[in-house]
């Protein structure tokens, strides 16, 4: 499946080379993200952070409306 998110990611985070070294990841899976078409949801954030590509265009099948940045505020109790 063909994910132009995930090449844009690599490009903008500064390479392959970089990406491998941020995220502690071999050639093979940056290799395999591609060609599945997603990057798993616990990489995503990361991956997001250094590419500035969000993480729902890297996976966009999973469900990230739970999820929340840690820069978002809790909502109040009672709100």
């Amino acid at each position: 499946m063909n994910n132009p998110a995930i090449e844009e990611a690599f490009e903008r985070a500064g390479g392959r080379s970089k990406i491998r070294s941020s995220l502690k990841v071999s050639k093979q899976t940056l290799s395999d993200w591609k060609r599945l078409g997603y990057v798993p949801s616990k990489h995503c954030g990361e991956l997001e952070r250094l590419s500035g590509v969000s993480r729902r265009r890297l996976n966009p099948d999973f469900d990230w409306g739970p999820v929340r940045s840690k820069s978002q505020p809790a909502e109040k109790a009672g709100a």
